[in-house]
């Protein structure tokens, strides 16, 4: 018996009916203390204490040894998303080949960019991300070690060693900045250094396998985060110069898109970002327009670049390369 679980708060997700499996138990905590409608789960209401809906709903999401048996095989699966067959199919199979697998990432961030992301967006304060930096760096973490995941679908089987990841990602996501992809990381990093030969339990690197483009959200994601006011231009390029990140230029992304007629439309205004590069006294790289190629290759793993050298977009970053490599190289 597998069992698949999810977490709702503050009605953040509407939670839909699974695909039917007699070897598949469904588990949903929620908070708000209406029971969700959706049949073929069981609901457990979620008493974990905290003003934050998130924090909250990531207790069971990290640390589901408190919640089911040991050694029993779980699947996390975020609320928004609906469990299908493909995916009940599949989870049986890692499963049983493994006892710890992730999704990758299809942005494959850096940790600076992820921590600029959380600021830039509010999700993190400056000193969050500043005191989790110092802690990282005190354990000897890299840069170079950051394998960034997409944390909506985590299969774990409950093993000693996996619930000690467990816990420490839970320590770590306690410890810092509102979201746990840093945290998981950091786990990673501690449970290699723990655990010097090959682990049974080391996480397998899985394509991402929910069906992201169908999701059941309710509401936007400041609605249920603890969201900081968002900081100025300024403010973000303070922070990178405090966290030791050299800006080698500033790039007008998704800059404006061209129609069937061939005319460039710029959404967005025009200006803004050669602007602010002015004002800093940073070099402006130049623009990529929006491009669906872009985002098909990115959602595949692979940098367009890679994938079709030649392409229009791809010429546009080469040349950005070119340019950063001519100044600081």
């Amino acid at each position: 018996m597998i069992t698949f679980y999810t977490c709702v708060t503050n009605g953040y997700d509407k939670i839909v009916e699974p695909y039917q499996d007699p070897d598949v138990r469904y588990v949903c905590f929620y908070d708000d203390g209406v029971e969700p409608e959706a049949k073929g789960w069981e609901y457990i209401p979620l008493t974990v204490a905290g003003t934050c809906p998130v924090r909250r709903s990531y207790h069971p999401k990290h640390l589901p040894h408190l919640y089911f048996e040991p050694s029993e095989p779980t699947v996390w699966v975020d609320a928004s998303y609906k469990i299908t067959e493909s995916l009940v199919t599949e989870s049986k199979i890692i499963l049983e080949e493994c006892d710890f697998a992730l999704q990758e990432h299809p942005s494959k961030r850096t940790l600076p960019a992820e921590f600029a992301k959380l600021y830039g967006e509010g999700f993190s304060t400056e000193e969050e991300i500043i005191s989790m930096a110092k802690k990282i760096k005190q354990i000897g973490y890299s840069l170079d070690e950051y394998n960034q995941t997409i944390n909506s679908v985590i299969w774990r089987v409950l093993t000693p060693e996996v619930i000690r990841w467990c816990e420490i990602w839970r320590q770590w996501y306690d410890l810092g900045v509102n979201r746990d992809q840093v945290s998981s990381a950091i786990a990673e990093f501690v449970m290699s250094n723990k655990y010097r030969v090959p682990m049974v339990f080391k996480p397998r690197r899985v394509k991402i396998k929910a069906e992201m483009e169908r999701t059941n959200r309710q509401k936007e994601y400041w609605q249920s985060y603890e969201i900081h006011d968002k900081p100025s231009m300024e403010d973000q390029m303070e922070l990178l110069n405090k966290l030791g990140v050299k800006i080698l230029g500033l790039v007008d992304n998704m800059s404006y898109f061209i129609g069937d007629d061939g005319k460039k439309y710029k959404i967005f205004g025009e200006g803004g970002v050669k602007k602010t590069a002015e004002e800093f006294q940073k070099e402006f790289l130049g623009e990529i327009p929006i491009n669906p190629e872009v985002g098909k290759n990115g959602d595949e793993g692979k940098p367009i670049v890679e994938t079709n050298p030649g392409h229009e977009i791809s010429k546009i970053y080469l040349n950005f390369a070119e340019k950063i490599k001519s100044t600081y190289l």
